[in-house]
């Protein structure tokens, strides 16, 4: 952005009145580089020269601004979002190369799990603390007696916190003093440059498989090689924690009891996908066509009002219509998706960054599970090669891991890093 205001285009100007308004809203400090007094005169000059009128009303100039760039500015912030995705991990140009096809295996994979859960209603069976441990220990010493041994030495080191032995004022006392997201229930961070695993326990097999999810996490943190790839950081850990859910059945849990389990991961996916999702779609569109353009949006809205009034009778569409007329209007319904892409993008960017790899690290690990129920043979080997991947002992591509998990990469349209340069990186 230029330091001179008077350089500066409408939709630079409008974004900085956008974010501004946006972070007002939501209580948060935002400093924008210029006074609003010297942003709106700006505004003035070239609404004059655009329209031949002088207008001094702010509140009619924001409004000409919203109409005019609302576009522009998604197209521009979901570029900069992506460049920075891309960027924020240097070492990861298998995202790099493959930014478009990873989102619609994101966007295919998050919108079946979405349709597919069956939101389960069975009550997981009650567990001691006596018998959590027992489980964990059991499921630990299975993949390896290394993770076991591994595991009784952070318990012995103090590093494995209950959070539900703590009393309310311990744990915000904690919360605050290490600058954790009070809501957070079971995560694993570093203090005094050692890895400490923080649990919340229901008293269920859940919290069996929560602890070897973050213990999976801190295999992978505690080895002295760089950062993991953005996009394996949650692999590892939801596909021991699928192993782990599979256990119970070879210990007489019923089927019900385990897909309840499976499928309050399946929950906590959809959570985070609430607002994601439909972003997904939109860095796809701007991939394919380097812009979010205004009639493509109000097409899109055109298609699903459309098929709200195929699935709805006529008489309550009519009522609808009379009633609430912007609510099937594809315009109002576009700009109104236009604020919501731009609000989550610059207010939750770590939940959108967060939703992408839950969802990738999920498809890894159920084709994984998929590709040894359909072929037993390799079950040994691949359980092997994702230990020792997990454990940084073994260095593969990130192409050929999607290949050992059972991924069709040529159907799928991954590509090696240098086969396809600049396949799927951000337009402008």
């Amino acid at each position: 952005m230029s330091e001179d205001i008077n350089e500066l285009e409408s939709y630079d100007l409008f974004g900085m009145l956008k974010m501004e308004k946006v972070f007002a809203e939501s209580n948060t400090s935002f400093n924008i580089p210029f006074s609003k007094e010297a942003i709106y005169k700006r505004v003035r000059e070239l609404y004059q020269k655009q329209t031949g009128v002088l207008e001094e009303d702010e509140d009619k100039l924001y409004k000409w601004l919203e109409k005019t760039n609302r576009f522009p500015l998604l197209s521009i912030l979901i570029y900069h979002f992506l460049k920075n995705f891309v960027q924020g991990d240097a070492k990861d140009l298998f995202l790099f190369t493959n930014l478009k096809p990873l989102f619609e295996i994101t966007l295919e994979h998050a919108s079946s799990c979405f349709q597919n859960r069956k939101k389960s209603e069975y009550k997981l069976s009650s567990l001691s603390k006596e018998e959590i441990e027992y489980h964990a220990k059991n499921i630990l010493s299975q993949i390896s007696p290394e993770w076991l041994t591994a595991y009784e030495k952070l318990q012995s080191e103090g590093r494995l916190v209950y959070l539900d032995e703590l009393s309310e004022k311990q744990k915000n006392e904690l919360m605050a003093k290490y600058n954790f997201n009070a809501s957070s229930t079971d995560f694993i961070a570093k203090i005094d440059d050692k890895y400490v695993i923080f649990i919340t326990r229901r008293y269920s097999i859940y919290d069996v498989t929560s602890i070897v999810h973050e213990f999976a996490h801190y295999v992978s943190k505690n080895k002295a090689q760089g950062e993991l790839p953005r996009i394996l950081l949650e692999f590892y850990s939801i596909f021991y924690e699928m192993y782990a859910t599979r256990y119970f059945l070879s210990q007489n849990y019923s089927e019900e009891e385990v897909h309840a389990l499976y499928d309050d991961r399946i929950s906590n996916i959809n959570g985070l996908i609430l607002y994601s999702l439909p972003i997904f779609d939109y860095f796809i569109t701007f991939l394919e066509d380097g812009l979010i353009s205004e009639e493509k949006m109000v097409q899109m809205a055109s298609i699903k009002v459309n098929s709200v009034e195929k699935a709805v009778p006529r008489d309550v569409i009519e009522m609808i219509r009379a009633k609430m007329p912007e609510a099937l209007d594809p315009v109002r319904m576009a700009c109104d998706q236009c604020d919501s892409y731009l609000e989550t993008m610059l207010l939750y960017p770590d939940l959108v960054y967060e939703s992408y790899v839950y969802i990738i690290g999920h498809y890894l690990a159920t084709n994984a599970f998929e590709k040894m129920s359909k072929d037993p043979s390799a079950k040994e080997e691949l359980l092997n090669k994702i230990r020792l991947l997990a454990e940084r002992n073994l260095d593969m591509d990130t192409y050929d891991i999607f290949t050992l998990c059972g991924i069709d990469n040529k159907k799928a349209k991954i590509q090696r890093v240098g086969e396809a340069p600049d396949s799927g990186t951000p337009k402008r």
